[in-house]
């Protein structure tokens, strides 16, 4: 008689334990489930907000065009205001997009664009006319831009606007300005508590601002073409087009091509009619910002 309910309790038990460990993979794989449907939801909600987000933009630009022909400014800022806040929410979430199109997308056969894959190395596609400065390499588009585009296209190409990080570099980025009589767009937004941010969303590294600089409000940051030393910076701009010189934190991958030394400051990029027959270069200009410039 023990004998058969010591049976009995060892079956209960047994049962038991099997209905528990059953319990326990069906709660697993509706978690996976769940899991699952809430990335699909998230990524179909996503995207229809970059398509509201969009369809705004278009609405709100259209808006800012009238008023800007009306003359009336305060509207104007308003709106660049809001267009401003949208437009970098929407950039956020189609990064959001792209990032999970990344995660999901087979790693083999994969498309590269610029971006590090698995076990290999940068492969960037460098555009024609690309030239090298202490260590990165720049790439300065033949037509200007507004702010927006510019970043744009710089990205694009696996790259950001022109990022000054030192006095050195300042000064020879502004020998181009002054050389080419053209303002270019940098790599600098404006953040909460006066703070300026780069490409990365870092505080900047470097700010030379030109006198009464920055102005709040406006769309993006370039640098001047003042020949003197007490005028020449940085200065805020609305949105018109501007030249665009695109940065990569590359090292130079051609050692036919020296880096530039202190002396190359105000030496504009290299372009073919630089070059003679036998691949010489013709001599650099003279170098600026020393002192005044003398005036052309």
């Amino acid at each position: 008689m023990c004998a058969t309910r010591l049976f009995w309790v060892i079956v209960g038990l047994s049962l038991a334990a099997a209905v528990s460990a059953a319990e326990t993979v069906t709660v697993d794989a509706l978690l996976k489930q769940r899991e699952a449907k809430t990335a699909k939801a998230k990524k179909l909600l996503n995207a229809s907000l970059v398509k509201i987000n969009n369809d705004t933009i278009k609405k709100l630009e259209g808006l800012l065009e009238e008023e800007g022909k009306a003359g009336r400014k305060k509207q104007v800022e308003e709106i660049k205001t809001v267009l401003a806040k949208i437009k970098r929410e929407t950039e956020l979430l189609s990064d959001e997009i792209d990032a999970d199109e990344d995660a999901d997308a087979p790693q083999k056969g994969k498309e590269k664009t610029g971006k590090e894959g698995a076990g290999k190395k940068n492969e960037i596609t460098y555009p024609d006319g690309t030239f090298e400065w202490s260590g990165h390499k720049y790439y300065r588009f033949p037509e200007a831009m507004k702010f927006e585009d510019a970043a744009d296209a710089c990205q694009k190409l696996g790259g950001h606007l022109l990022s000054i990080e030192s006095q050195e570099e300042f000064e020879y980025f502004q020998g181009i300005a002054i050389e080419k009589g053209q303002e270019f767009w940098l790599d600098l937004k404006e953040a909460p508590q006066g703070k300026w941010k780069n490409w990365s969303g870092e505080d900047a590294k470097f700010l030379k601002w030109a006198p009464k600089q920055p102005t709040p409000g406006k769309d993006g940051v370039v640098l001047n073409t003042a020949q003197h030393r007490s005028f020449a910076g940085m200065e805020t701009r609305f949105s018109t087009e501007k030249e665009v010189i695109c940065e990569w934190n590359e090292p130079a991958e051609s050692p036919e091509k020296p880096r530039a030394n202190k002396n190359d400051r105000g030496k504009p990029p290299p372009t073919a009619a630089d070059e003679d027959d036998d691949g010489a270069e013709a001599p650099p200009p003279k170098t600026p910002l020393k002192g005044k410039a003398k005036p052309k």
